[in-house]
């Protein structure tokens, strides 16, 4: 490749990621509520109030009594976030989704995150009057997923009905660098993932990966430790996303 080329591929590449980023933010101003909506009863403590996180909103218009806390993968809140909570929408389970490149935008601990997803549940389970609790993770929010469920509160944990976890890897970080989406770098620090899932040993969890996808840590867990779900596809499945949000709300429904 030419120098110009390289120059040109570089610029193209931040092109893209600069338009990735727009439309992240675009998704977030669509969907999501003011601050002041997202501040529980003991906000004024700092228990609940959940104004410094970026989310997004989703109230069900037929409530289930269902709340699905949703954690995007890198691309922010796009195509399979969107079509996911609209397929749990429609059958009643409202949900906020916590968008990971904002987030981990700026390296978090586990504990961090986990006082994140511990916040999002105390508000919205009062907010939208919801007992029951799905957490599902896309890519490198089902990877952060294990290890922020392990450290809630047993009595939030308690409330959790299914973890889903889609297209896991193997390890993970809790920082987000656009150097590894553009240009398939490695991790800055790479944590193992599994041994966070042997934690949850007891969880009902559903782990979905695509049938092309060879290199998903859902394809080493099995039952009684986790479910693994085959779809079609890699891992953007083939873009049946509808089919993803059937069988996360099935699997709550029978539980």
């Amino acid at each position: 490749m030419t120098k110009a080329s390289r120059v040109f591929s570089a610029a193209s590449m931040a092109v893209l990621l600069l338009a990735m980023s727009a439309a992240a933010v675009m998704a977030i101003s669509t969907h999501r509520f003011s601050a002041a909506t997202r501040r529980g009863p003991l906000a004024d403590a700092g228990s609940f109030d959940t104004s410094d996180l970026p989310l997004v909103e989703l109230p069900a218009r037929h409530r289930s009594g269902m709340l699905a806390v949703l954690v995007s993968g890198d691309g922010g809140w796009r195509a399979i976030d969107q079509n996911v909570s609209a397929g749990l929408n429609a059958r009643g389970i409202s949900v906020v989704g916590l968008v990971a490149p904002t987030y981990f935008a700026r390296r978090r601990t586990p504990d961090e995150a986990s006082n994140a997803l511990a916040r999002i549940i105390s508000h919205y389970t009062r907010f939208w009057h919801t007992r029951r609790v799905i957490v599902v993770g896309y890519s490198r929010g089902a990877g952060v997923l294990p290890f922020m469920i392990t450290r809630l509160p047993p009595a939030l944990r308690r409330n959790i009905q299914e973890i889903a976890l889609l297209g896991l890897e193997r390890t993970i970080d809790f920082h987000f660098s656009a150097r590894e989406l553009l240009f398939d770098a490695p991790a800055e620090l790479e944590i193992p993932v599994r041994g966070e899932i042997e934690k949850l040993r007891g969880s009902r969890i559903l782990c979905f990966y695509g049938v092309h996808e060879s290199d998903s840590l859902c394809r080493e867990l099995a039952p009684p430790l986790a479910t693994g779900v085959a779809e079609p596809g890699s891992h953007h499945f083939s873009g049946d996303y509808d089919q993803l949000a059937r069988t996360i709300w099935r699997t709550a429904m029978d539980n």
